[in-house]
Order: structure tokens, then C-alpha cells, then sequence
């Protein structure tokens, strides 16, 4: 009986081999192409060999030892990133005094608090506004270095379909003005 799966790797790395070998120049290219065509007709047969195996149900194909490890690889990496997953996609359980509460209680609870902090902020609020708060009893000082007496006047020119009106305001700041200190007079000198 025809062992199938190493007489294949076996051709395979024959091929291989050729088409280094043939790319290096080391070997014509008319024996390339029959030694190719050869190992081609080898292959076919060995596929033909594990079709009729399989059509009459003496076992299954046997897979190589690349696909075997290429699924544990598989397995592996597929482990690694439910892993890394459950690590940190996950939300991780809150512990402690908290734990029972869920995000939606969460929420209602911050509700609640901010809806009780306006009502008591109001409260305050208008408890500070009830004093009363007489506004002729209020005095302001006027520092007159901070505002010196100054004339302004205002011209406005009002273009329109009518005749040009000029308004001429004249706005007088009055402060009172600071006495100047007068000089004593010194008595005179005796002796002259």
C-alpha cells in the first residue's frame, strides 16, 4: 500500500529543490522541464492514489504534520486573546461597599443628589434675599483723582432722504475743586 502523506512531502521538496536549483542555473532548462513534468505526474498519482482511498472508505486522507501544528498554533493564539479579553475588555466586578450597586441605580442616585442640591441652593439662595436692602441708605464716595473733570462734546451726523440734522451735546462733569494752599507771608527782615 501506498503511503501517501510522506511520499508527498517527499515530492514536494523534490519540486522545491529543482526550482532552486534551476534559478541558480545550475541546471538546463530542458532537464528542468522533464524532471518538473515528472514529479508533477508523481504528485498526480499520489492525489488520484488519495481520492479512490477516500471514495472507498478504507480511512481518511492523512493530513500532514504542517496542519496539525498549524492548528495547535491556532489553538494557542486563540487562547491567548480570550485571555487577554477576559483581562481587559472585561469590566472587572467592583469590590466592596459598592458592589451590589448597578449602573443604572448608579445614576439614579447622582440624579437624586443633584435634584436635593438645587432645591437646598434655592432655599439658600432666597433665605440670604429675604433681608431687606434700602438703597438710599447706600453711600458712594467719589475719589476726584479717579474721575477728572473733563468737557466732551458729542457730534452726530444723521444722513437720510431729509435734510442733514446735526445735534451738538455738551456734557459737563463738575467736581469741586481741590483749594490750592495759599503761601503764608514771611515778615520782613529788620535791618535793611
Amino acid at each position: 500500500m501506498i503511503d501517501i502523506a510522506p511520499d508527498k512531502e517527499k515530492i514536494i521538496r523534490s519540486l522545491q529543490e529543482l526550482e532552486f536549483e534551476h534559478s541558480q542555473g545550475k541546471i538546463s532548462r530542458k532537464a528542468y522541464l522533464s524532471q518538473k513534468k515528472e514529479l508533477n505526474e508523481q504528485l498526480e498519482t499520489l492525489d488520484v492514489a488519495n481520492r479512490i482511498r477516500r471514495l472507498q472508505g478504507k480511512g481518511q486522507a492523512e493530513k500532514p504534520l504542517e496542519y496539525w501544528t498549524e492548528k495547535e498554533e491556532k489553538q494557542k493564539k486563540l487562547a491567548e486573546r480570550e485571555v487577554l479579553f477576559k483581562k481587559y475588555v472585561n469590566n472587572p466586578q467592583p469590590k466592596g461597599k459598592f458592589a451590589s450597586v448597578t449602573n443604572s441605580r448608579r445614576k439614579t442616585i447622582i440624579a437624586l443628589f443633584l435634584v436635593v442640591a438645587f432645591f437646598v441652593g434655592t432655599g439658600f439662595g432666597a433665605l440670604i434675599m429675604q433681608g431687606s436692602f434700602d438703597a438710599s441708605s447706600a453711600s458712594l464716595l467719589v475719589n476726584e483723582s479717579a474721575f477728572p473733570v473733563k468737557n466732551t462734546t458729542n457730534t452726530t451726523n444723521v444722513t437720510t432722504n431729509t435734510p442733514v440734522i446735526k445735534k451738538n451735546t455738551t456734557t459737563k462733569v463738575m467736581t469741586t475743586p481741590t483749594p490750592t494752599p495759599t503761601p503764608t507771608p514771611t515778615p520782613p527782615v529788620n535791618g535793611t
